[in-house]
């Protein structure tokens, strides 16, 4: 499927690289209109000073509490079902969260934890949902399967991406034939050895803005990764 980047839209651009299982995720927000930047600049602002909180000692619900208030001074509202992780090697969601709104969550950060943090901020309600389109897929479990091209693209997912997420267009280039490579990854995830992971949309059609940095946890500070 191609989608068309128009001249009045906000694009969402979010990354991942990563040397022998190290990852770092990133984000960064775009204004092709030059008509929402007070949009684009909430959320930047509420990682920067999400960032300049975090040090070890601090909980996840008191950077919640500093996104969210910076989010909702610019007259936005932070999306409530989204929130940062924890990366560990080879481990993009690693357990722990930083949600994006202020919690009780008592998890404390510690020295040597590496999280990513990203901020989002809307016009719509603060929610989003699952759409139908999916894109991007992760390994799950190994097992066997009927179809021979089914095996001959989880082999390949399995030795090139192991445990981190992949597009299926890097597939559709490998294997030549988008139907096919359709067919293969409904039956990989029926038979749960692929997690799914759909386009995300704000549940009132909002405009959403994203800023991301993955960071390292000091005594006194983070170190961006």
């Amino acid at each position: 499927e191609t989608t068309t980047i128009n001249d009045n839209d906000i694009v969402k651009i979010d990354f991942g690289v990563h040397i022998n299982g190290c990852i770092s995720d990133n984000a960064i927000t775009i204004d092709l209109s030059d008509e929402h930047g007070d949009l684009v600049e909430a959320s930047k602002l509420a990682l920067d000073n999400a960032l300049s909180t975090m040090r070890a000692g601090k909980t996840v619900g008191e950077i919640g509490k500093v996104i969210e208030d910076t989010i909702t001074s610019k007259g936005f509202k932070p999306i409530r079902n989204l929130t940062g992780h924890m990366i560990r090697p080879y481990q993009l969601h690693a357990g722990e969260i930083i949600p994006n709104v202020a919690t009780e969550d008592g998890y404390v950060l510690k020295e040597g934890d590496v999280f990513a943090v990203e901020p989002f901020a809307t016009t719509g309600e603060g929610r989003v949902k699952d759409s139908n389109r999916i894109e991007i897929y992760s390994i799950a479990e190994i097992k066997n399967v009927r179809l021979r091209k089914s095996r001959e693209i989880f082999a390949y997912a399995f030795e090139h991406y192991f445990t981190l997420p992949f597009a299926r267009r890097w597939l559709d280039k490998i294997f030549g034939s988008k139907v096919l490579v359709s067919l293969s990854l409904r039956e990989l995830v029926n038979a749960d050895m692929l997690y799914q992971y759909p386009v995300l949309e704000e549940v009132k059609g909002g405009l959403v803005s994203q800023a991301e940095r993955t960071v390292l946890i000091e005594k006194d500070s983070v170190t961006l990764l």
